[in-house]
């Protein structure tokens, strides 16, 4: 069936509230070649939009084109039976368009444990009756009706797409300082199936006082070695005025001399 497409003043679009929960938004120089192929091309792929302009397959196609001051684009205006048909959409199609997911692995956590329940997949494998298994039919590259399904339509092998799921244990504190200290996913896989919520508190609160404590002694490094640098720099300096002193006597020494000669 032929869907309509109409345009679209991009500044009347916005993001879908849990969108940022699930997808990264494209960066440096991936983000400038990708709004150059906007600029060149125009937005071909249109979006998909709710009748209240809430983007659910495009956002960075709109991200681009608000950059380039772009006046409309292309957009396909869908009606949706529940928000979590919503939801289905708006995963299905960025992992289609994407080729892969590219979020950091506590996203794609987030992507694993939010199509789970979208497909009430769980020990038990799956559920044919399940309301998202209705609306669909199948998912996007096939029926998805347990994990092994879910992990091939996510372009994962099943036990990494497991390793990434645990992750969905890990404390919100625990996640802040991961992320902020790039701490390996095989190292938080490790904490998430043997350290509980209360554990992980206790450990994220001693990790933040020997954090401090690394920061004071980095701090007291960095300024010995400003104080050393300052020193240094104070010494050319003094040398080179020095050396200006002494060149000025010389040319003093030498204008009288050539003085004495004359005379």
């Amino acid at each position: 069936m032929t869907q309509e497409i109409v345009l679209k003043d991009p500044t009347s679009l916005h993001e879908h509230p849990r969108n940022q929960e699930f997808f990264d938004d494209i960066t440096g120089s991936k983000w400038d070649e990708f709004k150059t192929s906007i600029a060149q091309m125009g937005v071909m792929n249109p979006l998909i939009v709710t009748e209240d302009n809430t983007v659910i397959s495009g956002w960075q196609r709109t991200r681009a084109a608000l950059e380039l001051g772009m006046k409309a684009v292309p957009c396909i205006v869908r009606q949706f039976e529940s928000e979590d048909e919503i939801l289905r959409c708006l995963i299905e199609t960025n992992i289609r368009q994407r080729g892969r997911i590219d979020s950091n692995h506590f996203k794609q956590a987030a992507i694993i444990g939010e199509m789970e329940r979208l497909y009430n997949i769980g020990k038990r494998g799956g559920d044919r009756h399940s309301e998202a298994f209705k609306q669909t039919k199948a998912g996007m590259n096939g029926s998805v009706t347990n994990q092994d399904d879910l992990a091939d339509m996510m372009g994962l092998s099943p036990e990494h797409m497991r390793r990434i799921k645990s992750l969905l244990s890990i404390t919100p504190e625990l996640r802040e300082f991961a992320e902020a200290n790039d701490t390996p996913m095989g190292l938080l896989t490790s904490i998430a199936k043997t350290m509980g919520a209360d554990a992980q508190r206790e450990m994220v609160s001693q990790l933040g006082v020997f954090q401090q404590e690394v920061d004071s002694q980095v701090n007291k490094k960095i300024k010995e070695f400003l104080q050393k640098a300052q020193a240094e720099k104070q010494r050319q300096t003094e040398a080179l005025l020095a050396k200006s002193s002494e060149n000025q006597r010389l040319k003093e020494e030498l204008a009288s001399a050539k003085n004495k000669a004359v005379h």
